[in-house]
């Protein structure tokens, strides 16, 4: 798993499931454009020409993680949460997750308006865990971002 803008809550909430020590292996808290780069490989050209706000981005945070990591799947979160657009122009709500497997790498874009940070948060992890679901093959998970 690696998150940025919702800053350690997506591991936070999957730590707290019931059984996460049998699944949950853990993550990466990247919320810098450098902590991108160094710790899961981003390249650095990517995150000039795309902004950190990016599916090209939110794959390739997934799939770094997953690369970096003994598990099967990783999800990557990215976007802006916070209270302000970001230094590149992207504005509140705009958020990009990220779900890696064998089987290859999707994404989901979700623009979730202006709210304030924590509900932000929380919707992006909602999305982040629906989306996972969904690409893991639970029919029953429709969301609706």
């Amino acid at each position: 798993m690696a998150e940025s803008c919702t800053a350690g809550l997506l591991g936070q909430t999957l730590s707290c499931c019931f059984g996460a020590a049998t699944a949950f292996e853990g993550g990466f808290l990247t919320y810098t454009k450098e902590a991108k780069s160094q710790m899961l490989g981003v390249p650095r050209d990517l995150l000039r020409g795309c902004t950190a706000v990016h599916r090209r981005v939110a794959v390739s945070m997934a799939e770094g993680a997953l690369a970096r990591s003994p598990g099967t799947v990783s999800l990557s979160v990215t976007g802006v949460t916070g209270d302000a657009p970001d230094e590149d122009g992207n504005p509140i709500g705009r958020v990009i997750v990220g779900c890696a497997t064998a089987a290859g790498t999707q994404t989901i874009h979700c623009e979730f308006g202006r709210l304030t940070p924590s509900a932000l948060n929380q919707l992006a992890v909602a999305a982040a865990l629906a989306f996972a679901l969904r690409q893991l093959g639970d029919e029953s998970v429709s969301p609706a971002f």
